[in-house]
């Protein structure tokens, strides 16, 4: 269930990535071309014909986590909420917790708890075409994000996407951010449409110590500006060396 990087974990700095809601791991390509060498990236998929929540996905990544050495968590949009669940928990070799582009509860506030129902298989099937357009439209598409796309889109069931959007559109994840101890970051796009502003607010409001960094960008920022991402994260685990990792102040 986890792809890792071939270098001594002993001599890297362990990179655990949680995917976006397609749960592939494929759209993590451009960032992992820019990542410094020094780091071992584990890229953690999740099933692709297994419709399952959040709470059942949890130990599939419990699982995958190294065991001994000490790691940083990164998770991108829908997996924000899995990862802090997981970070609540206080494994002991946690060094920081990275949000990108994410939210603690359903992101889109002014759709109706019944929408809901509207998540249901027919619709994903059409929705492969529309993320597509969508990027193309929002000027972030090109040939090779939209080749991503495609690739990491085509071999998830619909059943599958549909079980996620409710799963999004349920979730509060905001006393198990407040129990967070490793030092939390938040990366972002400054132009990310898909999860609104709001949403960082949210997180802010629950854990004020959380260190904030805006990049150029969309919602999906580590494909449209992973060189700036990956400068950002290197960062990130470069402050936070010091193991057992301390609770933020």
């Amino acid at each position: 269930m986890i792809s890792a990087g071939t270098n001594d974990p002993d001599e890297k700095d362990i990179l655990v990535l949680l995917p976006g809601m397609d749960g592939t791991g494929v759209l993590f390509a451009p960032l992992l071309g820019e990542l410094d060498p020094r780091i071992s990236p584990w890229v953690v998929p999740y099933p692709a014909d297994e419709p399952l929540s959040y709470d059942e996905l949890l130990p599939l990544v419990r699982r995958a986590l190294p065991s001994g050495e000490p790691f940083f968590l990164l998770a991108e949009s829908f997996s924000g909420p899995l990862a802090i669940k997981l970070a609540s928990e206080a494994p002991g070799n946690l060094r920081a917790l990275v949000l990108v582009s994410t939210f603690i509860k359903n992101p889109l506030p002014w759709l109706p708890s019944c929408a809901r129902l509207a998540a249901v298989t027919p619709v994903f099937h059409a929705a492969r075409h529309f993320i597509l357009l969508k990027a193309l439209l929002s000027g972030y598409g090109s040939p090779g994000l939209n080749a991503l796309l495609r690739s990491a889109h085509g071999d998830v069931e619909a059943r599958v996407m549909a079980k996620r959007a409710r799963e999004i559109l349920a979730v509060d994840v905001g006393r198990e951010l407040k129990s967070v101890r490793a030092p939390i970051y938040f990366i972002g796009g400054e132009s990310d449409r898909v999860v609104p502003s709001k949403n960082l607010r949210e997180i802010t409001a629950v854990r004020p110590d959380i260190v904030v960094k805006k990049i150029p960008g969309p919602h999906l920022v580590l494909q449209v500006n992973p060189a700036r991402a990956a400068l950002e994260i290197g960062r990130i685990l470069s402050r936070e060396k010091t193991f057992p990792p301390s609770a933020p102040s």
